[in-house]
């Protein structure tokens, strides 16, 4: 708030009414009613922080009455605006007001007062210490602030201003020069001019100005391009990393994964890659961005930015029921609004290399062969009707015994076979629990590629076996001239089953049916995950 007087209204009418001003000088009733009326919305204005609407009111009220009183508040509000030189001239002339002899204590406070601003801007205001060099006559130079005429004598001593930003000027003749600069509260700022005639002039400015301009420009287009393109890469990388880093976690059990997780494991880490690329890319873009405000750009030109701030002032109307003159008004400094430009490309890069690391910890672990979850994560073996199987209980040996007939009782087991071979024939397979599939018209089908959940399925159907893989031979017609094989990975689980002439490598058993007969070895029951063994057994080969 600026310097004002206590907003004694009272005191003031009394003032304004009983001055000893001469006859001639008094003012009238009509000018009184006004500057009153002036005074109370130039200080309603003040309360609200809109100093220019003030002062205003109170250059109204001084010019209708010309007291001390009016005066005050009007160089109080100068001051508020940054009119050092101007409010530091309105106080000394309240000081200098002729005073009468019985003149109401209002004025003479406002005097008083008066006297001690007057003191208090003297140090604060600036000066700037203009020079010009190349002048062909310094007396009939031009030289000029903000478009205001300096006295030649003025030059090169300190000549008043208010702070701010200033536009110094000079011309003689065809020569001209130019310069901005920043006056600090008490200081004396130098301003040396070299005239030049306005081709020089230009050529100067624009090589001074066109290499940090084009700099500047392709550097923050540049880094905004280069921020944008690192963020798309890094999501658009980031979201299959996660998705092939999902697939893979169905064969894992915490950081152990199985062989069956390798391609996505290798899919994954690889647009990880990527994905960290990208956004380390965005950040740098940012960064770039960033810095192409430091470089130094050219500016309005110093006539047309005088005449910029002239029509800028215009005076707004205060208006009591504005409540937008009751806020403060402010505004963000521009390095800050530049900064937040940059912050979604800093937040997404440091957010999508946070999320994308998700992968660490995964590796294969080669004890697992196809798959280290538990059954209880869902990547287990089923028992073909979506139940989870152990995968590594113990096993029991192979029944001792053989069957004496399809109908007669096992010899070495306990309860009575009951047709448990269900039919089957040498080199037949038991498909699931209803026994081998119809030769011709069926093909057995596996669940999936680890898991031994057998079903029959119809031979002319396309879409046979859907999300799971057909055994290649079933039965003994499927393999007129060889054998049918089945090979088991190291775990104990069915991979497939092929006809060839012999059954050889690690992990191979010739399929012979109960009470087939064996080149080598002898045809018993299959051991296969999951375990316990199936009952009947699914499986008889030559071991």
């Amino acid at each position: 708030m600026a310097f004002r007087l206590p907003p004694a209204l009272g005191v003031i009418l009394v003032a304004l009414g009983t001055s000893s001003l001469a006859a001639a000088d008094e003012p009238m009733a009509a000018q009184k009613e006004t500057a009153r009326a002036l005074m109370d919305a130039g200080h309603a204005c003040d309360d609200r922080g809109d100093h220019r609407a003030a002062l205003d009111s109170f250059l109204a009220a001084d010019a209708l009455v010309h007291v001390p009183t009016t005066g005050f508040e009007v160089a109080g509000q100068q001051a508020a605006l940054h009119m050092l030189v101007e409010a530091r001239d309105t106080a000394l002339r309240v000081v200098r007001l002729p005073a009468a002899p019985s003149e109401p204590l209002p004025f003479i406070t406002a005097r008083q007062r008066a006297q001690a601003l007057a003191d208090d801007l003297a140090p604060r205001i600036p000066s700037l210490q203009i020079s010009v060099a190349n002048a062909e006559n310094i007396g009939r130079t031009q030289v000029s602030i903000d478009g205001a005429a300096v006295p030649v004598a003025a030059l090169g001593v300190p000549f008043k201003v208010n702070p701010g930003h200033h536009v110094v000027s000079a011309v003689d003749g065809s020569l001209h020069a130019e310069r901005e600069v920043d006056a600090a509260e008490g200081s004396v700022t130098p301003v040396a001019l070299s005239l030049a005639s306005p081709s020089q002039e230009s050529h100067l400015e624009s090589d001074a100005a066109s290499p940090s301009a084009s700099y500047a420009k392709a550097l923050r287009w540049g880094g905004l391009g280069l921020a944008v393109a690192g963020v798309v890469a890094g999501t658009v990388s980031g979201v299959v990393s996660l998705s092939a880093t999902s697939s893979a976690k169905q064969y894992c059990d915490g950081g152990r994964c199985g062989s069956a997780s390798a391609g996505d494991l290798q899919s994954a880490e690889t647009t990880a890659t990527i994905s960290d690329i990208g956004f380390a890319t965005a950040g740098v873009g940012a960064v770039a961005f960033l810095l192409s405000f430091a470089f130094p750009t050219p500016k309005t030109s110093g006539r047309r930015a005088a005449a910029n701030r002239g029509s800028a002032h215009a005076a707004p109307a205060c208006a009591e029921s504005s409540e937008m003159a009751l806020a403060p008004r402010t505004r963000a400094p521009k390095s800050a609004r530049r900064s937040l430009l940059a912050l979604p490309f800093v937040l997404a890069s440091a957010g999508g290399c946070a999320i994308v690391s998700g992968l660490n910890g995964l590796a294969l672990d080669p004890q697992c062969t196809d798959s280290c979850a538990p059954d209880g994560g869902g990547a287990g073996p089923t028992d073909g009707s979506g139940a989870s199987l152990p995968d590594r209980a113990p096993v029991p040996g192979p029944d001792a015994g053989t069957d004496a007939s399809d109908s007669g009782t096992v010899t070495s087991d306990t309860g009575t076979d009951a047709g448990q071979d269900g039919g089957l024939a040498p080199g037949d397979i038991r498909c699931g629990s209803s026994g081998p599939c119809t030769a011709g018209t069926q093909e057995c089908c596996m669940s999936s590629a680890s898991t031994p959940a057998l079903s029959c399925s119809s031979a002319s159907d396309p879409n046979r076996c859907p999300g799971g893989t057909e055994l290649k031979c079933d039965d003994r017609s499927d393999c007129s001239g060889n054998v049918c094989c089945i090979q088991l990975n190291a775990s104990g689980y069915v991979l497939q089953t092929l006809c060839q002439s012999a059954c050889s490598g690690t992990g191979w058993f010739e399929l012979c049916g109960p009470g087939g007969t064996c080149g080598s070895g002898a045809c018993s029951a299959l051991t296969v995950l999951p375990n316990p063994p199936l009952t009947p057994p699914w499986f008889y080969a030559c071991q």
